[in-house]
């Protein structure tokens, strides 16, 4: 691990008690992880519009985008960035995961959420650009 790497993670070190309760708080809430993603397609779903048949080519578009993006998230995790997971470097003493739900992948890029998410938000960017702004600040 780099030493920008490092001294980053140090010092959110510093914080991880605090930190380790908001993030298992927000990794537990459904709500937080995508659903107002999903709302925000269901809507302009749903919503009348004048070219609504338009509109909901682009919704179709936009999960299949995402799901394109989750698939090659998980195909890069074939190879090694070189960038472990930070409980798995000791300089920083962090716990091990209590459970360790997910399969063990090398290392921590590339995120297959991220991918996911980034990918809906690129198809509520096509939709509408605003509501596209506000879905990335929200992702962000």
């Amino acid at each position: 691990m780099n030493a920008v790497d490092l001294s980053i993670l140090q010092a959110l070190t510093r914080l991880r008690p605090a930190l380790d309760a908001l993030m298992q708080n927000l990794a537990g809430n459904d709500l937080v992880k995508g659903a107002l993603l999903v709302c925000g397609l269901w809507w302009f779903w749903w919503r009348a519009h004048p070219d609504q048949a338009r509109r909901r080519e682009l919704v179709v578009a936009c999960i299949a985008g995402a799901f394109v993006a989750a698939a090659l998230s998980r195909s890069l995790t074939l190879f090694d960035f070189g960038r472990p997971r930070p409980f798995r470097v000791a300089e920083l003493h962090l716990p091990e995961p209590f459970h360790t739900t997910w399969e063990d992948k090398s290392g921590s890029f590339p995120s297959d959420h991220a991918a996911l998410a980034f990918g809906l938000v690129t198809g509520l960017f096509l939709i509408s650009r605003p509501i596209g702004w506000a879905a990335a600040a929200y992702v962000l």
